[in-house]
């Protein structure tokens, strides 16, 4: 530098040499801050391999870590899928062929939980048109490279690719999923699956038994699919105390009308109704307020001691 600084400022010098002398010191200069700024990056840059062959998986993470990266390294997608969603990576690089589950299983698994993490596929199979295919479908997937590893390209690649949030992702809860016609295919579980779903809920408030049983059917199925077992809410609607038949579907009342509720089942008159259950009639007394949805209004009851039906007093409508 001090010479370079006495060259520079000799006036003797001609002027077209002094501004080669800058051109070159600013580009050595600029080149090294590029470099220091390079190895930073890779010094904090964490990279998942994902490669069933040991040797190859040892070759690559080597390889890798020589360059300055942080590496972890698994066997199948299954393995990969659980580290990926307990530690943060900002590039994962997958084979296609793995026992368990393949590349591509994976990718559909990370597609759901952090589409944003950029996987680069390497694999003997780079030229199949059906790799290539869904390859170019998956959004997160940004290149398809060819074995054996081409290593320079690998490192270019990992060049133009920035490093992610690093957000702590460790779950000590359990989600509790409810089920519903909008979620109660196969496919769909299988995404909530992968999301983190725990329990699926499923609400006998609604629907029939035969329903509920293909929704539990196809909860078994994604499960077994996705190798993580759900345990199944049964939410049991409690009792439902409803009228009988009405004559035309429906009866008008109004305030200070008595009306009669009694346990046998007969077609309903604004003087008398019967109930389902029935038996909800003995378990009132003289005074107990009793609501009806149908009108939202607190009433009284008044029993007649020894007879199988209830009088109600409206109090308001």
């Amino acid at each position: 530098t001090l010479i370079k600084d006495r060259i520079l400022g000799d006036k003797k010098m001609p002027e077209s040499i002094r501004n080669s002398l800058r051109c070159s010191y600013n580009t050595e200069f600029n080149s090294k801050i590029i470099t220091c700024c390079t190895q930073r990056q890779r010094r904090y840059m964490r990279i998942l391999i994902l490669e069933d062959s040991r040797a190859t998986q040892v070759l690559v993470k080597k390889r890798l870590e020589k360059q300055g990266y942080t590496v972890a390294a698994v066997d199948n997608g299954h393995q990969g899928f659980q580290l990926a969603i307990s530690k943060s990576y900002d590039v994962i690089i997958t084979d296609i062929h793995m026992p368990h589950w393949d590349g591509f299983k994976f990718i559909e698994a990370m597609q759901v939980v952090n589409p944003h993490v950029p996987i680069i596929i390497v694999s003997s199979l780079h030229d199949d048109p059906e790799v290539i295919d869904c390859a170019e479908k998956a959004v997160n997937v940004r290149a398809l490279l060819a074995k054996p590893h081409d290593f320079e390209k690998l490192f270019e690649l990992l060049s133009t690719m920035q490093e992610q949030g690093h957000i702590g992702v460790e779950n000590k809860s359990r989600i509790v999923c409810t089920i519903g016609p909008s979620s109660n295919n196969e496919k769909i579980l299988g995404q909530m699956i992968v999301a983190g779903m725990d329990v699926a809920r499923l609400n006998f408030s609604h629907g029939s038994h035969e329903q509920h049983s293909a929704t539990l059917q196809a909860i078994r199925a994604a499960e077994k699919q996705w190798h993580k077992p759900i345990a199944v809410l049964q939410d049991l609607c409690g009792p439902k105390i409803r009228t009988g038949e009405m004559t035309d579907g429906k009866i008008t009342i109004s305030k200070g009308d008595r009306l009669i509720i009694q346990k046998t089942e007969i077609l309903g008159s604004p003087e008398r109704i019967s109930t389902v259950p029935p038996e909800i009639l003995d378990d009132l007394k003289i005074g107990d307020p009793s609501l009806m949805t149908a009108c939202s209004s607190p009433k009284s009851s008044k029993s007649i001691l020894g007879k199988p039906y209830a009088r109600l007093v409206l109090a308001g409508l």
